[in-house]
């Protein structure tokens, strides 16, 4: 009988995904100068890559040594491009996340000379031009345009992890050349759920950011002109479920608001509970407060980069700040809403103020007495909107001013205070435009301490506190991208 010519391999104590062996044989071999074969790149984007793997061998890598591996990273940058561009099925899926991790690790170490490590990193300084203008090209048609709402979301990963680790060096300054609006504002608009907003809404929030007291930001001029009403409500519902989830991080560490009535808490505590059927309802854990402050001092999460977004859009949109302040809550009872009684006396300052100053600010003198119009038009729903919401308990509002003016014009409009018999049946608009003129004479507006004088907001002001945010967000960002959140 002839000896078979096959051996039986001993069963290894421990089996390495393949992979990982790619990985090492990558990065953690002797590195000859020689580039890997294209089955070898075919096998790799083919595989699902391993997040953990190649974060903790990234991570382990120095700055320096990094740098004398760059060959290795341009070969592994190059090769995904070719894939996210032409790849398909798993493939095009694998090279995007596979990019968002080389960004995110690569780019956030500390180089000598941050600009021209990364690019000597990326592509090297004689081929970075066409190499990352590509690049920012590939990604901008897969985001306007991708097969899928998934494979989108997965190029906007990658834009933000290259914009948070590149946010200080010159990197950044292609993907202001390239004008990415349109594309994240096609990707908000075909969006299905709020989660897949946060995202791209945040990238915009870095761009518009980046030198802007430095030069004029193309991001920026975008945000003054959109008006696309549907896709900005899409963006504020974001901004709200995101505030939201944000604030119950902090109860779930300690709520400290009552516990509600309810039937069953009662019949507990005179010993009737077990008239009530049910599971009981899990008790919540409840930290020390070592621990508390501990968690308290990481939050909050890093989906807060959203807000330097928010103020962005804010600042430049009026459309934007209309839709934020008008968009019909879920509910019609807002008196159980965090702070409302704070956003309620500045909605009757902000008014009050717009009454004894306005002139100086409202766009016109016709916008200066349509808002008398209004006041005296709202009278009867002014001292509702004041008992429904209680706010005479409170002497830090404005809206006994409010109602005077309401009142006083409406006396002129019955004619010097006679009976409502003398008033005609029907006065038009411009007879009440009329009236309101005539009565600013005899108008005595005496606002809330405080409101008699305003400064006008200037932007260039704040430029250290606005960097300040921009510089937390990209740390926020970064935070996101590295945990794949």
């Amino acid at each position: 009988m002839e000896i078979s010519p096959l051996t039986r391999q001993p069963t290894p104590e421990a089996f390495t995904p393949k992979i990982a062996e790619l990985y090492a044989a990558l990065f953690k071999g002797d590195y000859n100068g020689e580039d890997k074969s294209e089955g070898f790149w075919t096998e790799f984007f083919l595989l699902k890559p391993d997040r953990q793997r190649l974060q903790v061998l990234f991570n382990e890598i120095p700055p320096a040594d990094v740098l004398l591996l760059e060959g290795r990273t341009r070969e592994l940058f190059g090769n995904a491009v070719v894939f996210v561009k032409e790849g398909q099925g798993l493939a095009l899926s694998h090279a995007l996340d596979t990019l968002t991790i080389f960004f995110s690790c690569l780019l956030s170490k500390r180089y000598p000379h941050p600009s021209s490590d990364i690019i000597s990193i990326v592509a090297g300084l004689d081929q970075i031009d066409a190499v990352f203008t590509n690049f920012v090209s590939v990604l901008d048609t897969i985001v306007r345009s991708g097969r899928s709402l998934a494979v989108r979301h997965q190029a906007v990963n990658v834009l933000l992890a290259v914009t948070a680790g590149a946010y200080r060096t010159t990197l950044l300054t292609y993907m202001i050349q390239r004008d990415l609006f349109p594309a994240l504002m096609k990707f908000v608009q075909d969006s299905d759920t709020p989660g897949h907003v946060l995202k791209p809404f945040t990238l915009l929030g870095l761009l518009a950011n980046y030198n802007k007291f430095e030069f004029q930001n193309p991001y920026q001029l975008r945000l003054n002109d959109f008006v696309n009403e549907p896709t900005i409500q899409k963006i504020i519902r974001c901004i709200g479920y995101t505030c939201q989830a944000l604030r119950l991080d902090y109860i779930d560490v300690q709520d400290d608001a009552p516990e509600g009535w309810t039937l069953a808490n009662t019949l507990n505590l005179i010993g009737l509970g077990l008239m009530i059927r049910g599971p009981k309802p899990e008790k919540k854990t409840q930290y020390d407060e070592e621990t508390a402050k501990r968690l308290f001092s990481q939050l909050p999460g890093g989906s807060a980069a959203i807000l330097l977004a928010t103020y962005d859009f804010a600042h430049a949109n009026k459309l934007f700040c209309f839709n934020l302040v008008s968009l019909s809550e879920e509910r019609s009872n807002l008196k159980d809403l965090t702070h409302i009684n704070t956003l309620l006396d500045h909605v009757v300052n902000l008014l009050a103020l717009s009454l004894s100053a306005g002139e100086a600010f409202l766009p016109s003198p016709a916008a200066y007495d349509d808002l008398f119009y209004k006041i005296v038009e709202s009278g009867e729903v002014l001292a509702r909107f004041k008992e429904k919401y209680m706010l005479q308990n409170r002497k830090s509002n404005s809206i006994d001013t409010l109602i005077n003016v309401s009142t006083h014009y409406n006396q002129l409009l019955t004619d010097g205070g006679a009976s409502a018999k003398k008033r005609p049946s029907y006065l038009t608009t411009y007879q009440v435009t009329e009236v309101i003129k005539q009565g600013y004479e005899s108008l005595s507006i005496q606002a809330t301490e405080g409101l008699d004088n305003w400064d006008a907001f200037r932007e260039a002001d704040e430029r250290t506190l606005l960097k300040q945010m921009a510089r937390t967000t990209v740390e926020d960002v970064r935070s996101m991208t590295e945990q794949g959140v």
